[in-house]
């Protein structure tokens, strides 16, 4: 290869290579360094106000609006060519407004840094993020577990039963100066007898009452003797609706456990009566 060929693939490789930065860039260059160095300079917290559930709104930051690429994204490897104007007539420069609220950081508007407006403010929005947050921050009912027969004893082979107390219930939480309403519902109950075992339905149970048959009510039998701790776990929904609005359902659920109630499981002898048939404790 000449010398003048060499020349000349060099100043081609020079030409086509990207540069990542000047080493001395100005506060008018968008390359890669000067816009994570704005995004350090521009990000704030917003601390604003504290709801009640223990909520505060998180960051914002302003990202310069390219040319081409794409700022501060990790996708633009070599950051912007270099900062989009406001316009034909305003040659302020031109940024994206950067919002996280706890659900992730999206773009809510733009600003253009001419010296005629001071940077925005960013405006405090209840998002589904909060309200899930405080809907689990709500004091939910523990449900006493209720076992027939009473006492702490039952038998083998007989059907023990089981309910507990949930019934729906508002509450209303304060978050950002707003009221949110919340309608909580209990929708499955989980139970577990002890023994390995458990049951889930959707019905809480009920007391004993000799006109129902068994089939009405939640029970289980018990195989053999032992001793058992019994629980129960009630998953809850809720939906919520702000300033008295439209009702909206609530992401997820939230559970709450009863505190567990020891049993001895016992066996028995049964015998024949003249009114019927009677068992006696082994």
């Amino acid at each position: 290869m000449s010398r003048r060929v060499g020349l000349l693939v060099a100043l081609l490789a020079c030409l086509l290579v990207p540069s990542r930065a000047s080493a001395d860039p100005t506060p008018g260059d968008n390359a890669f360094n000067v816009a994570q160095s704005e995004y350090q300079e521009d990000s704030q917290t917003i601390t604003g106000q504290t709801a009640n559930a223990g909520l505060t709104v998180v960051d914002s930051y302003l990202d310069p609006q390219c040319v081409r690429g794409e700022g501060n994204s990790n996708d633009a490897l070599y950051g912007c060519g270099e900062q989009q104007t406001c316009g034909a007539d305003n040659d302020g420069l031109l940024f994206n407004v950067l919002l996280d609220y706890g659900d992730g950081f999206q773009v809510a508007g733009q600003w253009c840094d001419d010296g005629t407006e001071a940077a925005p403010v960013p405006a405090q929005t209840i998002t589904t993020a909060m309200v899930r947050r405080a809907f689990e921050r709500v004091d939910l009912p523990r449900g006493e577990l209720v076992i027939q027969p009473p006492d702490g004893e039952t038998l083998v082979n007989i059907d023990t039963l089981v309910h507990t107390e949930a019934e729906p219930f508002t509450e209303t939480v304060t978050l950002l100066g707003r009221t949110i309403d919340l309608d909580i519902t209990p929708a499955q109950f989980t139970w577990t007898f002890g023994d390995g075992t458990s049951l889930t339905t959707d019905d809480p149970g009920r007391a004993y009452d000799p006109g129902l048959p068994m089939t009405a009510y939640v029970s289980h039998q018990y195989e053999t003797a032992q001793q058992a701790d019994l629980a129960v776990t009630t998953t809850w929904t809720a939906r919520w609706r702000l300033d008295g609005g439209t009702w909206q359902d609530v992401d997820g659920t939230v559970e709450s456990t009863s505190p567990a109630q020891r049993i001895q499981v016992r066996t028995a002898t049964p015998r024949l009566t003249a009114t019927g048939v009677t068992y006696t404790r082994d």
